[in-house]
C-alpha cells in the first residue's frame, strides 16, 4: 500500500504547491513551519491561500517566526500574484510595502509579473512610482563568482542604481518591459555606467526585449 507518510517526499520543498494543501489536509503528509515559505513561494495566488489555509487549520503558527512577518509577503511580491500578497498583508497587517517593489517585482523573475506590476502601479492601489530609481548595493563576493552572477542576471553587481524597466530588460522579461512601457516608464533612464534599458537588453542577448524597446515609443 502506498503511504506517503514515509516518502522522501514530505519535505516542503520537494511536494508541489498544488499538492501539498490536499495531502496535509488529508493527513499524507505532516505540516510543518517550513511549509509557509513554500506556500508563499506560490507561483499561482489559489495554490500558496490553499496551503496557507490548512496550515493554520492544522495548528501552524504563523507568527512563530518574527521574521516571517516581513519575509513572507517578500517571497509572494517576487515570486506570486497579487492575491497572495494581499492575503499575506492582512495576515501580518505591520507588513509595509517597500517603495522599490515594482523592482523587486520583476529583477527575480524572466517572465511574468505584469499582474503584480498591474496591481503596484494601479492609482487607486498602492500607486507606486514607475521611474523610481534606487542605489543597489555592491556584492561582495569572489570576483569571479561575481562575473558568473552579472552574467546570469544580466545585470551589474557592483553597485548603482536601478529601476523596473532596468531590471525586467536585465532578465528577459519582455512581456513586464512592454507593460511597464505602457505604464510610462522612461526607456531612456541610465543607470552610473551610462546603461540604458536597451544598452543591457542588448548586452544581455535578450533579444525578445531589444524588440520591444525598439518598437516603442515611450
Amino acid at each position: 500500500m502506498f503511504a506517503l507518510r514515509t516518502s522522501p517526499l514530505s519535505a516542503p520543498h520537494e511536494i508541489p504547491q498544488g499538492l501539498a494543501a490536499g495531502l496535509i489536509a488529508a493527513g499524507w503528509v505532516e505540516p510543518s513551519p517550513g511549509f509557509l515559505t513554500r506556500a508563499a513561494c506560490s507561483e499561482q495566488a489559489a495554490d500558496g491561500i490553499a496551503l496557507f489555509e490548512v496550515l493554520r487549520q492544522r495548528g501552524v503558527d504563523m507568527h512563530a517566526r518574527p521574521l516571517d512577518a516581513e519575509l513572507l509577503p517578500e517571497a509572494a511580491l517576487v515570486t506570486s500574484q497579487p492575491a497572495l500578497l494581499r492575503y499575506l498583508a492582512e495576515v501580518y497587517p505591520r507588513f509595509t510595502l517597500p517603495r522599490d517593489a515594482a523592482i523587486r517585482a520583476v529583477e527575480m523573475r524572466q517572465s511574468g509579473g505584469v499582474e503584480m506590476l498591474r496591481y503596484l502601479l494601479d492609482p487607486l492601489g498602492p500607486n507606486l512610482d514607475v521611474n523610481l530609481e534606487v542605489r543597489q548595493p555592491a556584492v561582495r563576493t569572489d570576483p569571479r563568482d561575481r562575473a558568473e552572477q552579472e552574467h546570469y542576471y544580466g545585470a551589474s553587481l557592483g553597485g548603482g542604481t536601478k529601476t523596473a524597466l532596468r531590471a525586467a530588460a536585465a532578465r528577459g522579461n519582455a512581456d513586464a518591459v512592454a507593460f511597464l512601457l505602457e505604464k510610462g516608464a522612461r526607456k531612456d533612464s541610465r543607470d552610473e555606467q551610462g546603461r540604458s534599458a536597451l544598452d543591457i537588453a542588448i548586452a544581455s542577448g535578450h533579444s525578445s526585449v531589444v524588440d520591444v524597446l525598439q518598437r516603442s515609443h515611450a
